[in-house]
């Protein structure tokens, strides 16, 4: 029945799962990146801001419109990572809030994404836009170049991720680094279900036909599928989006 199959469609995407996962360890690859990111200063709003959105977006796979709609009211810290909050790109009351878990990183600190959130976190609340108007911008990365309250564009964030990316000298566009970073998980053993989970892809023959890194192969995958996770899946970690919110 036509009418049935829309309806289990739409109830599978609400029940989708989150799955926590962490840094991926830099590579020869991203090396230069990761150098770029642990050199940028935490006493200036612009520097704070770039390095939280460029380790959201490897950390999470994320698009430039996944890191430009992340909620910071619905994204809380907690003692074991970051519970990251995304708004639905098209606000509908049939949609919810994506919801995924961001491990520390304990290693090494400067490229720890949950702390990089709470750093620009705590610049932003001292933001004179905010304090002057008493408002709340419910997405997370404001524009510095506006006077008002602005939501930074996805546009902007790929603009700023490209810009970085330039000056460590790599030859990648900003939706490489999503690719490029599902392929060091799938090479650190992270099993597929959850490189998946986590990146919003819904078909693994998708993932390995468009995202896959070549030099990492069908094997990779093939060798990783049934592989048991490292921990337990969350249960649905989704939470109704508000009503009244501002879109960006």
């Amino acid at each position: 029945d036509p009418a049935f199959r829309k309806i289990f469609k739409a109830a599978a995407k609400r029940a989708k799962p989150s799955v926590p996962h962490s840094l991926s360890a830099a590579s020869s690859d991203l090396g230069p990146l990761f150098t770029f990111i642990e050199a940028l200063s935490f006493k200036e709003e612009k520097p704070l801001r770039l390095r939280a959105i460029l380790l959201l977006r490897i950390a999470t796979f994320a698009r430039n419109s996944d890191i430009a709609n992340i909620s910071v009211t619905m994204s809380k810290v907690t003692p074991d990572g970051l519970q990251i909050a995304f708004f639905p790109l098209k606000q509908s009351s049939r949609q919810v809030m994506e919801a995924r878990t961001v491990q520390r990183n304990t290693a090494k600190q400067m490229l720890c994404p949950v702390f990089a959130f709470e750093c620009y976190k705590a610049f932003r609340e001292q933001d004179s836009r905010l304090r002057s108007t008493g408002a709340i911008e419910h997405r997370l990365f404001l524009s510095l170049r506006s006077e008002k309250l602005k939501p930074l564009s996805s546009d902007r964030i790929g603009s700023l991720t490209r810009e970085a990316l330039q000056k460590c000298g790599l030859p990648l566009k900003p939706h490489d680094l999503r690719s490029r970073c599902a392929s060091l998980a799938i090479s650190e053993d992270m099993p597929i279900e959850a490189v998946l989970s986590a990146g919003g892809w819904k078909c693994e023959s998708t993932f390995r036909r468009h995202y896959l890194a070549p030099k990492m192969g069908s094997d990779a995958v093939t060798r990783v599928s049934h592989a048991s996770p490292k921990q337990d899946p969350l249960t649905d970690t989704s939470v109704s989006s508000e009503s009244g919110l501002e879109s960006a």
